[in-house]
């Protein structure tokens, strides 16, 4: 039987040979994907934008697991590789546990990216206090009042919403 990449161990420490499935935040960086299944049999593909620090995320809870995932608007047939992502507009982003990489993913992260993708605002909550306005899982500034009225709220994603997501996506 022919284990997953995403079954074994990550037992590299420095540099990050890929693919691997990370235990902790430690080892993450933004631009690192991984290949999500879809219901369909395609590929969708998450994205690592970043940890979150108390600097980069006052109004959310900061841990060694948490990091701030994104999907992105590639379908594709096979598992995706750098070049899938030369033109790929982000959809959607959460905060997501490092688990998340494992339970969506097939064959762990597969490499880094040094693409730039378009900032998805989101603000910390609707009401009481200074509301935070959120690019990409990153603080900006204090969102405006019509803002925090219309933009969407950001949450923690569970272990398979973002499978949930790329199955969504035409």
């Amino acid at each position: 039987m022919r284990l997953s990449v995403c079954d074994t161990p990550d037992v590299t420490r420095s540099p990050v040979g890929y693919p691997f499935t990370p235990k902790s935040t430690a080892r993450l960086a933004a631009g690192q994907f991984w290949s999500v299944r879809r219901d369909d049999g395609r590929f969708g593909v998450g994205i690592v934008l970043g940890v979150p620090t108390p600097d980069t995320a006052p109004h959310h809870a900061t841990s060694t697991r948490l990091f701030t995932a994104g999907l992105l608007g590639v379908v594709i047939d096979r598992p995706a590789t750098t070049a899938d992502l030369d033109d790929a507009r982000l959809v959607d982003w959460g905060y997501a546990h490092v688990k998340s990489i494992g339970a969506t993913c097939t064959d762990g992260l597969g490499g880094l990216t040094d693409s730039t993708f378009n900032d998805v605002l989101k603000v910390s909550h609707r009401g009481g206090g200074a509301v935070g306005l959120y690019g990409n899982g990153t603080y900006r500034r204090d969102a405006t009042t019509d803002e925090a009225r219309t933009l969407d709220v950001f949450g923690t994603w569970g272990l398979n919403f973002i499978q949930r997501l790329a199955s969504q996506l035409p």
